[in-house]
């Protein structure tokens, strides 16, 4: 039998697209639940296990033990693009929108702080012109002893701000729900995020919130930072 779609009022639905986050996927949806959430208490996750090869489907499912309103979705084909494709699949078969809800895409690596999805939703309500809103992406120093690591992650954090790079692709954005129905990502997309802004209109729609932000995994050492930042300046 076939589930109706549940009625929602002031909902934020989190989708969350991950492949192979066995170490972090657990700490960062405890995050998503201590959110600050006054103004929007009905909140319901979906995440999406994309051709996992590691413990992310045996984390997820003890995660889903203690939590309210925790869907979990498999794709069996690899690519973040169908993993994002079944994730709202699955909000339009089970989640009736309405036009003040908000749907966040949240990266799995990304921890969201305490008052990062109450900050941007809250935008977005008071903001008509705008169709979604985002988080600024921040990068943890590498949780490294070396203070040659540390003083490398400095000037090359400084190099990107001065050159516009820091933020370009993000982590976290909450779109107005009634933008995503009918949003498919193409299969060869690789900047999500950017596909995403011009999908909505441009970035006259889409404006970056001045104040929330998440926070990366940490790396290692500055080597493992910079072959992090190269992957995420590819789109990769």
């Amino acid at each position: 039998m076939n589930s109706q779609p549940v009625s929602s009022k002031s909902d934020i639905v989190v989708l969350v697209p991950a492949r192979n986050e066995a170490p972090r996927i657990a700490g960062n949806l405890e995050a998503v639940y201590a959110s600050q959430l006054a103004a929007h208490q009905d909140l319901h996750v979906t995440v999406c296990a994309n051709a996992c090869t590691d413990k992310t489907l045996e984390v997820l499912d003890r995660v889903k033990r203690g939590k309210k309103n925790l869907a979990i979705i498999a794709e069996y084909v690899p690519g973040k693009p169908r993993a994002l494709n079944a994730l709202i699949d699955h909000t339009e078969k089970n989640y009736r929108l309405e036009k003040n809800d908000a749907v966040v895409f949240l990266d799995a690596h990304a921890e969201v702080q305490p008052n990062t999805l109450s900050e941007l939703t809250t935008m977005l309500r008071h903001d008509k012109s705008l169709k979604a809103v985002s988080a600024n992406r921040l990068s943890a120093a590498p949780a490294s002893d070396s203070v040659l690591d540390h003083f490398l992650f400095g000037m090359s954090e400084l190099s990107l701000s001065a050159i516009a790079l820091q933020d370009r692709k993000t982590s976290c954005m909450a779109v107005r729900a009634d933008e995503v129905k009918g949003m498919r990502f193409p299969e060869d997309v690789i900047l999500d995020d950017y596909w995403m802004t011009m999908y909505l209109g441009g970035e006259d729609h889409v404006e970056m919130h001045p104040t929330a932000f998440t926070l990366n995994e940490a790396p290692t050492n500055f080597v493992h930072f910079a072959g992090q930042r190269l992957r995420h300046l590819m789109g990769l």
